[in-house]
C-alpha cells in the first residue's frame, strides 16, 4: 500500500500540532477580564451617583449614619468624584498594579497573564489566550475600596460539573496573585463563596 504524502504531512502537523496545544496548555495561562472591572467601576459609580441625587435630603438631614445604604455608598461616591480619570482608568490602575504582582511573585512562576479589554492594553497574547484553555479572571472593581473581590473561571471545568469556579472577597492585589497562582497550579487556594 503506498501512502499518499500530503495525507502523510497533515497527519504529521495534526500530531505535532496537539503536541504543542498539549505544550501550550501545561503552562497555566489567565486572562484578566479588563472590560469587566472597568464597566463594573462605571456602573458602580453610576450606582452611588444616583444614591446620593435620590437621597441628599435624607442624607443633609439625618446625617449618612441614620440613611440605609449610605455608609457604604458614600465613600464609593467621594472616590468617584475624585477619580478625574475615570472609573474605568482607576480600575485598569488596579489591574496594572495586579499584573506587576502576578510578575514579581515567587509563586506564580509558570504562570501566563494577559489582558484583554477595550484599550491598548489588550495584547495579541490575550487574543491568542482566548483561543485556547485558560483561566478567565474577573474583578469587581469598586472605586474607593480599598481591597477587591474576584472570580477566577475555567470554563471547561465549569461544564463538566467539575468545579473550575473560585471567588474571594476583600483581596489586595498581591493576594488576588497569590491565590489565584495557587489554583491555576494546583497548590490550593480559595474555594467558592
Amino acid at each position: 500500500m503506498k501512502w499518499d504524502v500530503s495525507l502523510l504531512v497533515v497527519a504529521l502537523v495534526a500530531v505535532a500540532g496537539e503536541g504543542r496545544v498539549f505544550a501550550e496548555q501545561s503552562s497555566p495561562t489567565v486572562v484578566l477580564d479588563s472590560w469587566w472591572s472597568g464597566d463594573y467601576a462605571k456602573n458602580g459609580c453610576e450606582q452611588s451617583k444616583k444614591f446620593m441625587e435620590e437621597n441628599r435630603r435624607l442624607v443633609y438631614q439625618f446625617g449618612c449614619e441614620a440613611v440605609t445604604a449610605c455608609p457604604e455608598m458614600m465613600p464609593r461616591y467621594s472616590a468617584c468624584t475624585l477619580a478625574f480619570s475615570g472609573p474605568a482608568a482607576v480600575a485598569h490602575g488596579f489591574e496594572d498594579e495586579l499584573i506587576t504582582q502576578f510578575a514579581m511573585s515567587s509563586s506564580c512562576k509558570g504562570v501566563t497573564v494577559a489582558r484583554y479589554g477595550p484599550d491598548e492594553k489588550t495584547s495579541g497574547a490575550a487574543q491568542a489566550a482566548l483561543r485556547r484553555e485558560h483561566w478567565t479572571l474577573i474583578i469587581d472593581y469598586v472605586v474607593g475600596a480599598p481591597t477587591q473581590s474576584w472570580s477566577l473561571i475555567q470554563r471547561s471545568l465549569l461544564q463538566r460539573g467539575s468545579g473550575g469556579l473560585h471567588q474571594a472577597d476583600g483581596s489586595t492585589p498581591a493576594k488576588i496573585a497569590s491565590d489565584v497562582c495557587a489554583i491555576v497550579l494546583e497548590r490550593g487556594g480559595t474555594t467558592a463563596r
